[in-house]
């Protein structure tokens, strides 16, 4: 049986569908295909550029206790230029005095740098800052800062005269201005309870050794009565408190630690908004 054949009209309409050109799809009309012989896409948008860290203002490193006190700190680092040197325990107090004279009398390493000509007209303030312990050390360096600053010195200019003495008059005055604070820092309270611990321990220990000094002071004289009590004693240490409710309620959070801190500024010239809040010392004759 013979195959059915398709109209004349059908095999031209087919014939010239064969013939024309195919058409591109939209995506991929001004490029190659993604799937043979093309790179990477690229992406058009601009990456916006991160945002850098947020440098800490003076009134927040110096730990101040109220809020008014960080704003004038922070307005005074506006003003003035100022530098922050930190004393610790194993600071050296002449390398320290070196660097609150170098910074106060504007004999700054980097003065040739262009870009520390603003910084150079500001009037200079040096911060020194500690904690507690280490406090004393801070009166020491600002003590001896101090008795260098009131050495007169004359005007490298070469002028003579009433003006040189006033500016050597000038150039001897120091001001300064005390500060205290408190750094709060966080830790674990398990650190807290590991501590405790080992401090009853130690007392413990020593308690121990001074029972067996007397127990033994008293074999000497024939009295042993005591050993039976220092046997249960012995034995009481194996134990372990259980903790109340709120001591279970407060586990997880952290363990909040205030320690003072200090802050002494010392300038050449005055500062009103520290003279406002912390008083003000200074070997200037009153106006």
């Amino acid at each position: 049986m013979a195959a059915p054949t398709k109209p004349p009209q059908q095999q031209q309409q087919s014939i010239a569908d064969a013939t024309a050109p195919k058409r591109k799809r939209a995506d991929t009309a001004d490029g190659p295909s993604p799937g043979v012989g093309a790179g990477p896409a690229t992406s058009t948008s601009t990456s916006t550029p991160e945002p850098s860290a947020k440098k800490i203002r003076l009134g927040e490193s110096l730990h101040l206790s109220t809020p008014g006190e960080i704003a004038a700190a922070n307005s005074v680092e506006d003003r003035y230029d100022v530098q922050v040197h930190s004393v610790i325990s194993s600071s050296k107090i002449q390398n320290r005095v070196r660097a609150v004279l170098r910074h106060i009398d504007g004999h700054h390493e980097n003065d040739a740098n262009p870009s520390s000509a603003a910084t150079s007209a500001k009037p200079k303030l040096s911060v020194l800052r500690a904690k507690a312990a280490d406090a004393g050390k801070v009166i020491a360096i600002a003590e001896i800062a101090k008795r260098e600053l009131e050495k007169p010195k004359r005007k490298q200019d070469g002028g003579g005269g009433e003006g040189e003495g006033e500016g050597a008059a000038a150039e001897g005055r120091w001001f300064q201005y005390i500060a205290l604070g408190e750094e709060i820092k966080e830790r674990p309270r398990d650190q807290s309870r590991q501590e405790k611990r080992k401090n009853k321990k130690k007392n413990s220990r020593a308690e121990e050794d001074t029972r067996m000094g007397d127990n033994r002071a008293s074999d000497d004289d024939g009295n042993n009565d005591d050993d039976g009590d220092d046997d249960g004693d012995d034995d009481d240490g194996h134990f372990e408190t259980m903790k109340t409710p709120f001591e279970r309620a407060i586990e997880k959070q952290p363990l909040l630690r205030g320690t003072p801190a200090m802050s002494l500024f010392l300038s050449r010239v005055p500062i009103e908004e520290l003279k406002k809040r912390y008083g003000e010392q200074t070997n200037a004759s009153p106006s």
